[in-house]
């Protein structure tokens, strides 16, 4: 009985698993979830579809984040076991929204024939995938972050809207499949319309906003890619500081051969130095900000201890704006830690957490989204993961910031798809909030993006060592709110519509 249901299951898993960014066939993204829908309509009851459903809902997130192990090990100096195990908990967390949808699913038979409703499915799926709290919010949209004409359509609803097109796309083709009759024929136009419609309004769209483009005023930005080794257990003050030679050439390269450029920015780099509380790191950042003619973001630490003694001292992540010395003119303390790399979460409540993994660096989270303003530049500091959440980006946007800085390192996931998906996610916030976004990496993959969603670095490698140097047009400020809501109405006026419809229908 649960053959066929598995089966589909299984087909949908690999179809996600070839889809999903650094896959082969991303395209296949509009169709993954169409086995899944299958599979749904051929099962008899909740029951049966819980059992095939939990292991379907956790292979798929395993198979597009196993990459996770190897960020652990690193980042966290986590062995290989407690790493591997640990990284089925986003696994779990992010199968959940799925699970729910299949049971919700087969106890309302959306997909069933003659009363198939693909609009109520993939409204209800997108909310679920949507809303649900994670800490990697990946999904299908992200498959197609290449598809800059497709990726207008963020402008309008955020990625949440092309989600909700394709998961419509994918349920009306299971549709299609299953219904016989002159129905059959309208779901399959309407799963051409709707991707083909997607893609001529993208093309439309770009063109608008390339064109508004060319009224902006330029900034150029020199961006330091200097493929730091991870050199193993990072200590606070025990770094070489002599390894901050390398990304202080490269800056000296950079103004040398641009004088006209505006800012140079710093990736995250694998070395624990800090301008504010390491005397020799501060001697060289020094020497380099005079030097250079003008102002440099680096990301690096710095500790502070509270009035109370014997306090240990609380270390941040943050981003410094340094300008004709080593002292800070401005300073942007990262918000959103990464679990098991920058804190352990739950340690306050069951300390055995923190003996467990005793190397994870504890790390204090900013409590306030703050820009960094240089001239016309008001800049939304975003470091590392924090350009995959667009409720942060869109708390910076409000404040006026018409630029996102993104700086990273994404060389603690080596050669695995890692690197490819925090691209892919960090992507959409510049056509989501209409601004450029500048991703400068320690090793590789660093981009630059238009408002319009031009890209202005192409065939940039992984673990390669770089200088890039762009213009981009920079628009006043970025929209006004997050476009994500947009989508979330939407879909919650489509679910209450196809309640009523359901309710009137069985009063009759």
């Amino acid at each position: 009985m649960l053959l066929l249901p598995s089966t589909l299951a299984l087909l949908s898993s690999a179809l996600i698993f070839f889809t999903f960014p650094d896959g082969p066939l991303p395209h296949l993204a509009w169709i993954a979830f169409c086995p899944f829908a299958l599979a749904i309509s051929n099962s008899r009851s909740v029951k049966s579809t819980l059992v095939w459903s939990i292991p379907y809902s956790i292979t798929i997130w395993y198979l597009c984040t196993w990459w996770f192990v190897t960020g652990l090990q690193q980042i966290g100096s986590i062995e290989f076991v407690p790493a591997a195990l640990l990284s089925t908990v986003p696994a779990i967390v992010g199968a959940v929204p799925y699970l729910a949808f299949a049971l919700i699913a087969q106890h309302l038979r959306l997909f069933d024939p003659p009363l198939a409703r693909p609009a109520c499915a993939s409204a209800l799926l997108t909310l679920m995938v949507h809303l649900w709290p994670t800490p990697f919010p990946g999904h299908l949209a992200h498959s197609l972050y290449r598809e800059t004409g497709l990726l207008q359509l963020a402008s309008l609803g955020g990625e949440s809207l092309l989600l909700l097109l394709i998961n419509a796309t994918s349920f009306v083709v299971s549709a299609a499949v299953s219904i016989r009759g002159k129905r059959r024929i309208a779901y399959g136009l309407a799963a051409i319309a709707i991707p083909a419609g997607s893609y001529l309004y993208g093309m439309a769209a770009h063109r608008s906003f390339e064109a508004a483009e060319r009224s902006f005023d330029k900034v150029t930005i020199g961006m330091v890619q200097p493929n730091i080794a991870i050199p193993g257990l990072q200590q606070e003050g025990k770094t070489n500081a002599d390894y901050l030679k390398v990304p202080g050439a490269l800056s000296r390269k950079i103004v040398a051969e641009h004088p006209d450029i505006d800012l140079v920015v710093w990736p995250e780099i694998p070395l624990a130095f800090s301008v504010v509380n390491q005397p020799r790191d501060f001697e060289l950042m020094d020497m380099l900000s005079k030097d250079l003619p003008v102002p440099l973001l680096i990301s690096d630490f710095f500790y502070t201890y509270t009035d109370q003694a014997g306090d240990a001292p609380a270390f941040f992540n943050a981003m410094h704006l340094l300008h004709g010395s080593g002292e800070p003119k401005a300073t942007y303390v990262k918000n959103k830690l990464i679990p098991f790399g920058e804190f352990v979460p739950l340690e306050n409540h069951f300390p055995i957490l923190g003996e467990l993994f005793p190397e994870v660096r504890r790390y204090t989270a900013g409590t306030e989204p703050s820009t960094i303003t240089i001239g016309t530049l008001k800049i939304a500091p975003a470091i590392c993961l924090e350009a995959i959440y667009s409720s942060h980006i869109a708390d910076l946007v409000s404040k006026g910031a018409n630029i996102i800085i993104n700086p990273g390192n994404d060389a603690y996931f080596g050669q695995t798809p890692g690197p490819r998906v925090h691209l892919a996610l960090s992507t959409f916030r510049a056509y989501e909030y209409r601004i450029p976004l500048v991703r400068v990496t320690n090793s590789g993959l660093s981009e630059a993006i238009t408002a319009s969603g031009r890209s202005l670095i192409n065939g940039d490698k992984l673990l390669s060592a770089a200088i890039h140097v762009v213009t981009l047009p920079l628009p006043p400020r970025g929209a006004s709110f997050n476009p994500n809501r947009v989508t979330e109405i939407l879909c919650m006026v489509v679910l209450l519509l196809s309640a009523f419809s359901y309710l009137a229908n069985k009063a009759r």
